[in-house]
């Protein structure tokens, strides 16, 4: 009798085990996207707009979004245009609206970090194949908005 009293406790703490699961992690499906659109930059107290500005996202190995902006030229004075990649954004996907943010992110052109124009308050927002987003880089404030590429 007494085995089966030990039997049947042990037989309750398994199951109870069992049933308590930790809560199911959810992992974001985002899709990596391009976008082409307007960013605009704040310089010497005037916006300069540059059209047709590509921005691609995509999720990284570990996690976050990696943002690269391609062929910007942010002021006029800028003798050349440059790619610029901005790692470790984090984010959020919730009822098809992706969120995502960051904050004191040093930028790369290649493989060259860019410290002089440190990302500070990243924000964005991605929903229904529009993009909207605002940040610094350094003391610039900058916004971009786009739509997605057709693929």
């Amino acid at each position: 009798m007494k085995a089966i009293k030990i039997l049947a406790a042990t037989a309750l703490v398994a199951f109870a085990a069992i049933s308590c699961k930790e809560d199911e992690v959810v992992t974001p499906s985002y899709d990596n996207g391009a976008y082409v659109g307007v960013m605009s930059v704040e310089y010497q107290g005037e916006n300069y707009d540059n059209e047709n500005i590509q921005v691609n996202m995509a999720v990284a190995e570990d996690g976050t979004l990696t943002m690269d902006i391609k062929q910007i030229k942010f002021v006029p004075q800028m003798p050349v245009t440059v790619d610029i990649t901005v790692p470790g954004i984090a984010y959020n996907e919730k009822d098809g609206v992706v969120t995502f943010s960051g904050d004191n992110i040093v930028p790369l052109t290649g493989v060259k970090p860019v410290e002089r124009y440190l990302v500070t308050g990243l924000t964005g927002r991605i929903e229904d194949g529009h993009i909207e987003i605002s940040l610094n880089f350094g003391s610039f404030p900058t916004s971009y908005a786009g739509d997605t590429i057709a693929r």
